[in-house]
């Protein structure tokens, strides 16, 4: 059920906005991000791959919504055994990552995710 919701607000935010729109590719994130937590991991890569391509192309690659989308594909890549693609594919991200920086640049304190 959750599923259908996110994929009618995707298709929803693409009808009215636009792919390119932020909150389309933030739509696509949570879409990707729910496939994978039902298992649906193969669907939610494919979905993440574009929709990093996409906010790496209209935001940036330093854009916060584009490091979360990055890292959530790098989540669900390790989640499917392909760590050797999400390291190919996610340098910014762990770079970003591994500074332990703040969307503002300021520090931050570790957290477990950080310590992967």
């Amino acid at each position: 059920m959750a599923i259908t919701l996110f994929e009618q607000a995707l298709a929803d935010y693409r009808r009215v906005l636009g792919d390119d729109h932020p909150s389309t590719l933030a739509s696509g994130n949570n879409l990707a991000y729910a496939y994978r937590a039902v298992g649906r991991v193969g669907e939610a890569i494919t979905l993440l791959e574009q929709v990093l391509a996409d906010s790496r192309r209209v935001l940036c690659d330093d854009d916060p919504q584009t490091r979360t989308i990055a890292a959530n594909l790098q989540h669900a890549t390790d989640a499917a055994g392909s760590s050797k693609k999400a390291a190919k594919a996610l340098p910014k991200a762990d770079k970003h990552r591994r500074n332990n920086q703040g969307s503002h640049g300021r520090q931050h304190e570790a957290t477990p995710e950080d310590n992967r």
